[in-house]
């Protein structure tokens, strides 16, 4: 009987045995392989590329050179027109306003209202206010010395003589509002924020003040271009017009520029051809001012100093901004026709 019973037994045995031998190996080669989740984030991370930012260099207030990593996603400004988000992979240049104080565009709005005040004692810390605030609030005080109030006038010529004694001619001419160079076009209005998140290769991410920034410009921004200078705008009557370049200069950069080619200064009835001008002036003779008519000169930024350029120009404008080019017009006040073509190398 126990026989028989073993009989039965045996085969059960074995088939359990074998049923737990494979479960057992099965968890092993379970445990032994990596997790596909896992693996799949990592192979991922080593795919994806770094995010790759350009190189800025920032101009610090008392003229240093930091170069950084924009890490803000968008620069937003506030214009007469609309606030703007420009993304940071279009910006090219910005010239920062003069920031003394945080919200400083309210802070001089209010002190010129406290010129107008019937209170003199208001008046007195308007002027006080106005000289603090130092080249900031230059432009508003040139603008209120031409207003109808006498009393305003006066005191607002008092306040310019204090900052035009106070300030060099470079701090006044800071413009009064930010700059934003992009590939297609100029933004001006007021970058909205305290500070701009930058990281720098020794002290990693760091938050700069605007109010501490004078420019930053790309380093992959254009240095060269080769354009035509076309006449009957860039020659127009006033000589007010400037064509920009989009070459952005850096401060203490040298330039190299080249100009050829001719233009009709007095297109007009019979006398086709009679007066025409190359880069360097006029083929016709005659005494006139320096530049003469015809000649090509430039600045550097919307407020640099004219410097003349005519057919070669090597030199360094001493300025940093983008480079802008005009002709100097006609002496008959009428327009010019053709065009020049310059070639601009920056080094």
């Amino acid at each position: 009987m126990r026989a028989l019973w073993l009989v039965f037994l045996l085969p059960l045995l074995l088939v359990c045995g074998s049923a737990a031998v494979d479960q057992s190996s099965s968890v092993k080669k379970k445990s032994d392989k990596p997790d596909d989740k896992t693996a799949v984030k990592a192979k991922k991370a080593e795919d994806t590329p770094a995010v790759k930012r350009d190189l800025f260099e920032a101009v610090m207030d008392d003229h240093s050179l930091v170069k950084v990593e924009l890490l803000q996603e968008q620069v937003q400004v506030a214009t007469p027109y609309g606030m703007l988000k420009v993304p940071a992979s279009d910006v090219r240049r910005i010239d920062f306003m003069s920031r003394p104080v945080p919200d400083a565009p309210k802070k001089i709005a209010a002190a010129i209202e406290k010129l107008k005040s019937d209170i003199f004692a208001e008046r007195e810390a308007g002027n006080k206010e106005l000289v603090e605030l130092g080249p900031a609030s230059y432009h508003a005080v040139v603008e209120a010395t031409h207003a109808e109030d006498l009393e305003v006038k006066q005191r607002a010529k008092a306040v310019l003589q204090k900052l035009e004694k106070k300030f060099s001619a470079e701090e006044l001419r800071r413009k009064p509002h930010d700059v934003i160079a992009t590939p297609t076009f100029t933004i001006a209005g007021h970058i909205q924020g305290s500070i701009i998140k930058v990281k720098t290769v020794y002290f990693g991410e760091v938050q700069l003040k605007l109010g501490d920034i004078r420019t930053l410009s790309s380093t992959g921004s254009t240095r060269g271009a080769t354009l035509a200078l076309d006449a009957s705008r860039y020659a127009a009557p006033g000589g007010t017009t400037w064509l920009e370049t989009g070459v952005a200069v850096r401060s203490g950069s040298r330039l190299v520029i080249t100009a050829t080619g001719e233009i009709d200064m007095y297109p007009l009835g019979g006398y086709n051809g009679q007066y025409r001008a190359t880069p360097s002036g006029p083929k016709w003779g005659g005494t006139y001012a320096v530049p003469s008519p015809g000649t090509i000169v430039g600045r550097v930024g919307t407020s640099g100093k004219e410097f003349t350029i005519g057919e070669k120009y090597e030199g360094t404008p001493g300025e940093a901004g983008v480079l802008y080019l005009r002709i100097v017009p006609s002496p008959w006040s009428n327009a010019s026709s053709g065009e020049y073509k310059v070639a601009i190398r920056g080094q």
